[in-house]
């Protein structure tokens, strides 16, 4: 039994998103002054915007974990050791991705919610893989943790 290992966003990028939320619900603010409409809704936007930054920096789900059972994905369906086939990275339009297969994608596939399903097609449509995560979501260097999981798994 392995101890578990789960990565986490970066809490300074967090900050950061809070910060640009309040600079923008304070420029709204002044808008509502010269066009009420507009200002309003950027309230509201924005508002929400920082609701929900705020909601998941307190709920603190990590972006990759490892467990016994498998590997949890940050908006991804959980991928039994049985199912995972591998990790890599992958450069796509100039952004790092690491990227994560099933050894029966269309069996992960049809666990997905629909929007979920489309937008996981979209991403294998552009490159190979079941699960995608953004490198700068993570706090390390993607191929550090590629060859965590490969490791863990003697993939």
């Amino acid at each position: 039994m392995r101890a578990p290992v789960a990565w986490y966003a970066p809490r300074a990028r967090m900050w950061v998103l809070v910060g640009l939320a309040v600079v923008m619900i304070a420029v709204s603010g002044v808008a509502t002054l010269v066009m009420p409409p507009v200002g309003i809704a950027g309230i509201v936007f924005f508002g929400a915007c920082l609701a929900v930054i705020i909601a998941g920096a307190l709920r603190r789900k990590p972006i990759v974990a490892l467990v016994d059972a498998g590997i949890f994905i940050w908006q991804y369906p959980f991928m039994g050791w049985e199912e995972f086939g591998g990790a890599e990275v992958y450069r796509s339009s100039g952004e790092i991705f690491l990227v994560l297969h099933a050894r029966d994608p269309g069996a992960y596939l049809a666990r997905m919610g629909p929007l979920r399903r489309r937008w996981a097609q979209m991403n294998a449509a552009l490159m190979p893989g079941s699960a995608f995560v953004s490198a700068r979501a993570l706090p390390v260097a993607a191929t550090d943790v590629a060859a965590r999981i490969n490791a863990h798994t003697g993939a």
